[in-house]
């Protein structure tokens, strides 16, 4: 076989070998990305269903808050109620001072001026 003969079968061998490579490594490509891709997802989904527990978690304690501030409130007003009721009633049952209007009000409240003709005439 010639110098000619041997460098083209190597060629051919070479680009041969060289897309039975690509066509391997594409394959091994394609799974690691498939792979990533899983894993991806999973600790998306682990992280959403950890942040959502959390938020239920934390409406839950301020519902809880929530509840409990308004039967402190509901247990403090009935206490004060039961302490006694006739003061409550008396409060809300004061007349309300009515406010001054202008008919009322007095020539006295109001400032006088007096000019000299002369004055004004100058």
């Amino acid at each position: 076989m010639s110098d000619i003969e041997k460098l083209l079968k190597n060629v051919a061998l070479g680009t041969i070998g060289a897309a039975a490579t690509v066509v391997e490594k594409s394959g091994e490509l394609v799974q690691y990305l498939i792979d990533k891709g899983e894993a991806t997802v999973r600790e998306n989904k682990e992280f959403t269903d950890e942040l959502t527990r959390k938020g239920k978690e934390v409406v839950d304690h301020m519902a809880e808050s929530m509840r409990n501030a308004v039967q402190d409130a509901a247990a403090r007003n009935d206490a004060e109620e039961e302490e006694d009721p006739e003061e409550n009633l008396d409060e809300a049952e004061e007349p309300v001072p009515e406010a001054e209007t202008e008919e009322d009000a007095t020539e006295e409240d109001e400032p006088t001026y007096s000019v000299d003709e002369e004055e004004a005439n100058g």
